[in-house]
């Protein structure tokens, strides 16, 4: 089967690139209340806060579809690897974008959360059904 052009294959990514970015340097991120504000203090799950939970889902959901664009049907162990690092690459950059704003912080926990939601998303289109 012929690969659809570039732009129809990154187009999601840069889609959800752009939110993840707005959601990291706007002021209140995504400006949604989550339920532990709601509740007076954190959400939390197993243990995680949600705020992990979330960069967790938006970074596993940036490395699959950068792998479904990027490594077609034929990945190799590098390609993966690559794709990993530029989605936890592209996390940092956001987090560092958050050092000079007085709303937001740049936070060790957030790039972890980032890099394990990449690898996992990238496992995740790895093992997809029907592969």
């Amino acid at each position: 089967m012929q690969q659809a052009p570039a732009s129809r294959r990154y187009a999601p990514v840069a889609v959800i690139a752009v939110g993840l970015l707005v959601a990291g340097v706007l002021p209140g991120g995504t400006g949604l209340p989550l339920i532990g504000d709601l509740a007076g203090g954190e959400t939390v799950l197993l243990g995680i806060g949600l705020d992990a939970w979330l960069h967790a889902a938006g970074y596993a959901t940036l490395a699959a579809t950068l792998a479904r664009a990027r490594l077609g049907d034929q990945p190799t162990g590098r390609a993966l690897v690559v794709v990993i690092a530029a989605a936890t690459g592209y996390g940092l950059t956001i987090e560092l974008l958050q050092v000079p704003l007085a709303t937001r912080i740049f936070a060790l926990s957030d790039i972890v959360a980032n890099a394990i939601g990449a690898t996992l998303g990238t496992v995740a289109w790895l093992s997809r059904p029907g592969r």
